[in-house]
C-alpha cells in the first residue's frame, strides 16, 4: 500500500471530531456519488477480510502523535514532579520524535515539552452553543420538542496545521481521486451541522510515498480500531473504549431508518502488543456487510482498521 499525507487547515468550528472511522464513512458517500453504486461496491470488495482499499487516520497535529493510552508510570516520570504529571494527564498530543526512544525514557523529555508546540498550538476549545425551538402557537419555548438545548462545538487556532494519513491500494483507487474527494469533504463540511457551516477545512498540500513497513510487537493506533481478531496480548495492550451509535449519511438520512447498530471500538491512541514481530502498516478489522450494521442498507461497512506506528515499551 502507499501512504497519502494531506496537510489540512481547519477553517470553522466542528461539531464532530475528525476521527478516522467517521472520515472513512463520509469518504465512501462521496465516492458513491462520483463512481456510482457499482464503483463503490468494487472498492469495498474484500473490505471485511483484511483487504481495505483505504485506511484513514484521525486528523493529527503536524509533527505530533496521539498520547499513548498507557498507565502513567510507564512514561518514567519522577514521582516528585507532580505539576508535570498533572499537565501531562490533560495533554492530547506528544512530539512524534519521541517514537525514536523507548516509552520509559519519555518522562524526562516531556518536562520541557508541555508548554510548547504541539501542546500549546493545538489546544481544542470546547463550548456549548444554546439553541431554541419556538412553538409558533404560543411564540415561546416549552417542553419536549420545544425545550431549549445546547450543542457542543470545538474550535482550534486558525493557523494550526493538521495531517490526515491515508493508506491506500493504488491498484484499486487513484491518489488524485482520493485528494479530490477529501477536498470536497472539506468544502461541504464534515460531520454534524455541516449544513450550517460547521466542519469546514481546506487541503493545503499532499505527499505520496511508499512507506517502509516496520517490524515491532507493540503498535500505536492513529484511529479507532476493532481489535477482536488480532490476538493482542491482554497484559500489554491498553486502550479506552469508544462506542459508536452510527447514523447513515447523505440521502439515507431521509429513508426513515437512518440508525445503524452500535459498535464498540478501541479509541485512537491505543497501544496494542501482538505475539509476533511482524511488519505492519495497519491493524484491526473491517466491520459490517451482510446486514450486520444496518438492516436498511445491508452492505454497510465501518472502518475498524487503523494506521499504526511502532512503539517500544522498553
Amino acid at each position: 500500500m502507499q501512504r497519502l499525507s494531506l496537510t489540512i487547515r481547519l477553517v470553522s468550528q466542528f461539531s464532530t471530531p475528525l476521527k478516522g472511522d467517521t472520515l472513512f464513512g463520509q469518504l465512501c458517500w462521496i465516492l458513491r456519488e462520483r463512481l456510482g453504486d457499482s464503483g463503490l461496491t468494487d472498492l469495498l470488495d474484500g473490505y471485511t477480510t483484511q483487504r481495505p482499499f483505504a485506511v484513514i487516520s484521525d486528523a493529527i497535529p503536524k509533527e505530533a502523535i496521539p498520547k499513548p493510552c498507557l498507565p502513567l508510570h510507564c512514561f518514567g516520570f519522577d514521582k516528585q514532579v507532580t505539576t508535570t504529571r498533572k499537565r501531562f494527564k490533560k495533554s492530547l498530543w506528544l512530539r512524534s520524535q519521541l517514537l525514536d526512544t523507548p516509552v520509559p525514557h519519555w518522562g524526562s523529555s516531556l518536562i520541557d515539552d508541555l508548554n510548547s508546540a504541539p501542546f500549546s498550538a493545538y489546544q481544542v476549545e470546547h463550548s456549548a452553543q444554546p439553541h431554541n425551538s419556538i412553538n409558533r402557537m404560543t411564540m415561546t419555548t416549552g417542553e419536549g420538542d420545544f425545550a431549549p438545548y445546547s450543542v457542543q462545538r470545538m474550535q482550534v487556532p486558525a493557523h494550526a496545521q493538521w495531517l490526515l494519513h491515508i493508506l491506500f491500494d493504488p491498484a484499486r483507487i487513484d491518489s488524485t481521486l482520493l485528494i479530490d474527494a477529501v477536498t470536497q469533504m472539506g468544502l461541504e463540511g464534515f460531520g454534524k451541522d455541516a449544513s450550517i457551516g460547521k466542519g469546514r477545512f481546506v487541503v493545503e498540500s499532499s505527499n505520496i510515498c511508499t512507506p517502509d513497513t516496520p517490524s515491532s510487537t507493540s503498535w500505536l493506533t492513529l484511529a479507532p480500531a476493532d481489535l477482536r481478531h488480532d490476538n493482542a496480548l491482554a497484559d500489554k495492550t491498553f486502550y479506552q473504549t469508544l462506542t459508536r451509535f452510527g447514523k447513515h449519511g447523505r440521502t439515507a438520512v431521509l429513508s426513515g431508518k437512518p440508525f445503524k447498530n452500535p459498535i464498540l471500538l478501541a479509541d485512537s491512541g491505543a497501544v496494542v502488543t501482538l505475539p509476533d514481530n511482524e511488519p505492519k502498516l495497519f491493524i484491526g478489522n473491517g466491520l459490517g456487510g451482510n446486514g450486520e450494521l444496518s438492516q436498511h442498507i445491508s452492505a454497510t461497512v465501518h472502518q475498524g482498521y487503523s494506521p499504526v506506528l511502532p512503539i517500544s515499551l522498553g
